[in-house]
């Protein structure tokens, strides 16, 4: 539930760069969830692991990357069968989590898209994560998400090292929502073979209190290049 929506994002850059008109707007205040209330992990927990074959969800969003603004797309995850495979321990069945990500520059015309594959044993430890361009991520070290936690939380989630000779470090936090919704946010940061930060993001979904998820966002800054971008909307 990470790596794909910025990894495509810093590529359209360069794909739907041209600039377009965008806005913005505001909005009045609504009380915000208290900290300390319980939030319901359930739904972040089975796209995290892959848990239940059928799963599905999906986010129409809106942003901007760089100098291009009013730019459209699809975030999609499913959790399809599961797959035997050889792994350092053996043969096992490995649980399959499919991330799509479409964006368009309506300016444009212009499009593109990517696919993320996760693979995780059966504990919910992750197996590896085979990315669009070919890049492939093995886990360092990971602790597993909590099945419930409360708003003001926090945590480890996993290092992975990619074939790139690259890492990413993922940590989590719980935001306040409003009217008792909670905001599960993935904080990560890429460093390159060097060990220099690359890139800084925040991936964030908006949990109401039975656990579903509403809506996600994405913001990041990509050093290298000086490009940053925000991405979101709600589910379908």
């Amino acid at each position: 539930m990470r790596k794909s929506i910025i990894w495509t994002a810093v590529g359209l850059w360069v794909v739907i760069g041209l600039s377009a008109c965008g806005g913005g707007g505001g909005g009045d205040a609504v009380p915000a969830t208290p900290v300390g209330t319980p939030v319901n992990l359930s739904q972040i927990k089975n796209f995290e692991e892959a848990q239940t074959q059928g799963s599905t969800i999906s986010f129409n969003v809106t942003g901007s990357i760089g100098t291009a603004t009013n730019l459209t797309g699809v975030l999609s995850l499913a959790v399809t069968a599961p797959t035997i495979t050889s792994t350092p321990t053996g043969t096992q069945t490995i649980n399959v989590l499919v991330q799509n990500v479409t964006i368009t520059n309506p300016a444009t015309g212009a499009s593109a898209s990517a696919t993320t594959t996760y693979y995780f044993f059966q504990t919910g430890f992750l197996f590896k994560i085979v990315h669009n361009d070919g890049t492939i991520s093995t886990p360092t070290s990971q602790t597993l998400l909590p099945g419930s936690a409360k708003v003001g939380d926090s945590g480890a989630d996993i290092v992975v090292s990619n074939s790139d000779g690259s890492t990413e470090t993922s940590t989590w936090r719980i935001d306040p929502g409003t009217n008792g919704d909670a905001i599960f946010v993935y904080i990560l940061t890429d460093r390159d073979n060097l060990n220099a930060v690359t890139e800084t993001s925040e991936d964030a979904y908006t949990i109401k209190p039975d656990g579903s998820i509403a809506a996600v966002s994405t913001k990041f800054n990509d050093l290298t290049t000086g490009t940053d971008g925000t991405l979101s909307g709600n589910r379908n």
